[in-house]
């Protein structure tokens, strides 16, 4: 998966149609379950490229959500073929933000950026990437600094705080 993150482009990480289990009452796919499926290619990734793993190869460290912000941009039904792809948005020692898009049939249907931690789990404090994470992270990173980011990176949620409007 790593040397396909890395060929500049944002590229598909999982497909799936998506089950009438994942619908609401209303026949859409329920707003929990795209943060279900958000969770489950963010899983995919960091575990696909070698961030984490039951080896435990970078030491005593998990990659922990910090922050997750969602934005519903077309509607989803079962029965819907949907494709995931993933853009390295900036990342530092400890931290990684990502942004991982839901799209159908090339249309980007939800967005989902990620702020994310690097955790020592024994002492429950941020902690850094071990050499081998940064490779990986710089690598994509680099591939990435020139593709197009969605218009919702970076966006709060809601009107900005005293718009009365």
């Amino acid at each position: 998966m790593l040397d396909r993150l890395t060929s500049g482009t944002p590229l598909t990480i999982s497909e799936t149609t998506v089950s009438s289990a994942r619908a609401n009452a209303l026949g859409h796919l329920a707003a929990a379950q795209y943060v279900v499926l958000f969770d489950e290619v963010f899983m995919a990734f960091v575990t696909g490229v070698g961030l984490t793993d039951a080896s435990l190869r970078h030491g005593d460290t998990t990659p922990v959500l910090a922050d997750l912000h969602a934005c519903y941009l077309k509607e989803v039904k079962p029965g819907d073929d949907v494709q995931f792809d993933v853009l390295v948005v900036s990342m530092d020692q400890k931290r990684l933000r990502l942004v991982l898009r839901m799209k159908r049939a090339g249309l980007t249907c939800a967005t989902c950026e990620l702020a994310i931690i690097n955790v020592a789990p024994a002492i429950g404090r941020p902690t850094p990437w071990s050499a081998e994470q940064v490779a990986i992270l710089e690598r994509i990173a680099a591939a990435h600094r020139t593709a197009p980011m969605p218009s919702q990176v970076g966006r709060s949620a809601g009107p900005p705080v005293g718009d009365s409007n």
